[in-house]
């Protein structure tokens, strides 16, 4: 199961028949899409200002493992949050927690 595959929610890209000529499934498909290396990734602690103004600074900081799942399941679904607590459990977690 990839994380992409289970994403909660969708980007819907704009068909607008100059930049986007078709959707990128009906690209991929037809093999009509420029062939380029992409570097996909992520960084160190990428959200964690978008947690502090869900959670920390909004009177509501996560402190409990129970917490962190019901956090992570509102996040990520019950499909995909069992995978990513498996990946970064609460026990793991900086201790800026």
């Amino acid at each position: 199961m990839t994380m992409v595959a289970e994403e909660p929610s969708a980007l819907f890209p704009f068909v607008d028949g100059a930049l986007l000529t078709q959707t990128p499934s009906a690209a991929f498909a037809s093999g009509e899409f420029n062939h380029v290396p992409v570097i996909s990734g992520t960084n160190h602690d990428e959200d964690r200002l978008g947690v502090a103004f869900e959670y920390d600074l909004s009177g509501n900081p996560i402190l409990t493992s129970a917490e962190y799942d019901t956090a992570v399941t509102a996040l990520w679904g019950s499909g995909l949050a069992p995978s990513v607590l498996a990946l970064y459990p609460f026990a793991r977690l900086p201790v800026w927690r």
